[in-house]
């Protein structure tokens, strides 16, 4: 007897092909994200006076997309990687009790 939904090659092609894709899809999000906060109009008071962030709070935005934005690179074969760096390591403190990592 089988519980719950069955597995079959083409629901699993479809998903492999869909979480790939997803994956691909949010590194492009980061990158297009980090070049954003490169901008002459993002500078600090643009973030902090017109937005309201902290200095703290601008200091984690802009590490957490430097380190994203490198994973990104290393993903699309364009960084090199550092082993034994934490990409996601400043990007927890920007999900709060949301973060599901390690």
């Amino acid at each position: 007897m089988t519980v719950g939904l069955p597995t079959t090659k083409a629901d699993l092609d479809t998903k492999m092909g869909l979480e790939t894709g997803a994956l691909y899809s949010a590194l492009k999000v980061v990158q297009a994200r980090q070049l954003w906060l490169a901008d002459a109009a993002r500078n600090s008071p643009y973030l902090t006076t017109t937005l309201g962030y902290t200095s703290g709070e601008e200091t984690l935005l802009r590490a957490a997309y430097t380190d994203l934005n490198t994973l990104a690179g290393i993903a699309f074969g364009t960084t090199p990687p550092t082993f034994g760096y934490a990409y996601f390591g400043n990007a927890k403190g920007l999900a709060g009790v949301n973060w599901i990592g390690s």
